[in-house]
């Protein structure tokens, strides 16, 4: 008789969002039992898979299996298979997601109040073991002061969870709100403070930008839904925000610098975020017109970039030991797997997008736009918080919108 252990796929999938924000150990562990879960169901109940659903699991995860091929062409295997072992988990992830029971809207709300609870809840506590080391001031809880101040998470991945956690809940406060639990419904306004307040003090320039984007274009959408406490509660948000905004002029200065304000941030004047990927984009696309179809391996990608830095005399780009990677999602997917990588990445963003065509399936829009709009100043699939951020949500919400035989309200 076959034990069904698929009982406990609620409580994992519940236990991984909340522990997601509080990485690496838990997070990874989780993931682990989510993995072993599908396969051990997979194993209980064989199925087989239809021509079908295997054209469109290579559809969304041939740029992930290019990644290893491109360790053929690598001479740093090592480093390249670590780095492929950790991607791996997002094909990983779209089959034991697929094999087990579809999400319904009810644990979508539930799993998506618990990440965005667990996110402002580290918040909370950054903000207070903050300025417990560093003091009481601006500068206390600024950037990685803040970030690094409980688990040492980098305030770039940081912000990308606190905008990506904001822009869920407030689509499901507003479009969708009898899935959320009726304890977080309460405290959505509270949380989505919160979590705003957070993103502008870490500072990271494209994660603010792209999340007040997304939000501002979630409020016009629904603004015949807000009521009149609601209305007066984002206007006095917005208040605090440009508050905080003007308040912390170390923030004002970095997008002062981001458009080059009064051409007073040159890069050979000023070596800011700026100036640092103007110079790295150059040797990302040195590199990748001398190895245009394939890329230089996995393995290799950073080994070349750093010979560049050094070539084109970028020493900043060397000093303490840095390894800059390329800083955009899609020039690191092209100098590691080149122009065919980098269409199978667009054909894994593309393909969803059409398979939910009709479905109108605003959550999952919103987070690949989340994930890949902040990916053109950052390589996120170096990092291993955001891959499993993109790992479990992706595959989680394209399920749920395939499974939903009803339409959203947007």
């Amino acid at each position: 008789m076959a034990i069904d252990l698929t009982r406990f796929r609620p409580t994992l999938y519940a236990a991984f969002v909340l522990v997601l924000p509080f990485g690496p150990f838990l997070p990874n562990l989780f993931m682990g039992l989510i993995l072993a879960l599908g396969l051990w169901h997979f194993l209980q109940r064989p199925r087989r898979f239809s021509r079908a659903g295997a054209l469109r699991f290579f559809a969304m995860n041939g740029f992930v299996f290019f990644h290893f091929v491109s360790l053929a062409w690598s001479t740093d295997v090592a480093s390249g298979l670590n780095k492929a072992l950790l991607l791996g988990l997002v094909p990983g992830l779209y089959l034991a997601l697929g094999i087990l029971e579809k999400p319904t809207w009810k644990e979508a709300g539930r799993l998506i109040g618990y990440f965005a609870v667990s996110v402002a809840a580290l918040s909370l506590f950054s903000f207070a073991a903050a300025f417990y080391q560093n003091g009481w001031s601006m500068g206390s809880v600024y950037q990685e002061n803040l970030a690094s101040a409980l688990i040492g998470f980098h305030y770039l991945g940081f912000s990308l969870y606190v905008g990506t956690a904001s822009v869920l809940l407030l689509y499901l406060g507003i479009f969708r709100p009898e899935a959320l639990p009726s304890w977080i419904r309460l405290w959505v306004p509270a949380i989505c403070a919160v979590l705003v307040i957070t993103l502008l003090m870490l500072g990271s320039r494209t994660s603010i930008g792209v999340t007040f984007l997304v939000l501002a274009g979630l409020l016009l959408l629904g603004r015949k839904r807000l009521g009149p406490v609601a209305r007066w509660f984002l206007v006095g948000l917005f208040g605090v925000s440009v508050l905080v905004l003007v308040l912390n002029r170390a923030l004002v200065e970095k997008f002062r610098e981001a458009v080059n304000y009064g051409n007073q941030y040159e890069v050979t004047e000023v070596w800011g975020g700026r100036g640092f990927r103007e110079l790295i984009w150059d040797c990302a696309w040195h590199t990748l017109r001398e190895n245009p179809w394939v890329g230089v391996g996995y393995g290799d990608q950073q080994q070349v970039m750093n010979r560049c830095y050094r070539e084109h005399r970028y020493q900043p780009l060397l000093l303490k030991g840095n390894n800059f990677n390329a800083h955009n999602l899609f020039l690191q997917t092209g100098i590691a797997t080149g122009a065919v990588g980098v269409l199978l990445l667009l054909l894994a963003i593309g393909y969803p997008l059409v398979l939910l065509r009709g479905k109108k399936a605003g959550l999952y829009y919103i987070f690949i736009l989340m994930i890949f709009l902040t990916g053109l100043t950052e390589s996120h699939f170096n990092r291993n918080a955001i891959v499993l951020l993109f790992a479990f949500f992706n595959s989680f919400l394209l399920y749920l919108h395939l499974n939903d035989e009803g339409t959203s309200n947007t």
